[in-house]
């Protein structure tokens, strides 16, 4: 098993036991695996933040993955929908982009959806503390953003305090045969 993540924290705290390799690096700067194809990707949280994600599905699809293997992708979807959780990341200048185009960019290289799974949540983003502000700095893509900003542009987009954010499981697979499909 190869996992990723750029995080410390999960490399001390989330993934102390996991058999096999760990790499501390960002995945679209990790060169691939050298003679080994793998069977199941996950990407949780990723798709939307890699700045070439053609690219790296390309890697995926053509050197990675085994010719019968699966990819699955945990998204937090962005929507045109008012009120929805990623009007921050416009507000603070790095909108995500719409999951349609996710989707194109995996078809794009040859992938093809084979399942969907959606929820709905409503999260809470009233009383952020500093906890938040790393991951709005590196998801928003602004190392300086404060507190106050984020906290300011929340409750300007979010006066109640909460938003809808709609999370998508999908899995892709090189080829899905009829029955995969839905």
């Amino acid at each position: 098993m190869n996992g990723f993540t750029h995080s410390q924290g999960s490399l001390n705290y989330r993934l102390p036991e996991v058999e096999g390799q760990v790499v501390r690096t960002r995945v679209e700067d990790w060169e691939g695996p050298t003679n080994e194809r793998f069977d199941l990707v996950l990407m949780f949280h990723v798709v939307h933040f890699v700045a070439d994600r053609l690219a790296l599905l390309q890697n995926i699809h053509d050197l990675w993955l085994s010719a019968n293997g699966y990819v699955v992708v945990m998204y937090t979807v962005r929507t045109g929908t008012p009120g929805n959780t990623h009007m921050i990341f416009d507000r603070l200048g790095n909108p995500t982009p719409l999951w349609e185009k996710v989707e194109d960019d995996f078809r794009a290289v040859g992938f093809s959806k084979c399942h969907v799974y959606e929820m709905r949540m409503r999260r809470q983003l009233a009383n952020l503390d500093e906890s938040v502000l790393k991951f709005y700095r590196m998801s928003g893509g602004l190392p300086d953003v404060s507190l106050d900003y984020v906290r300011e542009a929340i409750a300007e987009l979010h006066p109640e305090g909460a938003a809808d954010e709609f999370d998508r499981i999908t899995v892709f697979r090189g080829t899905c045969t009829p029955n995969e499909i839905n």
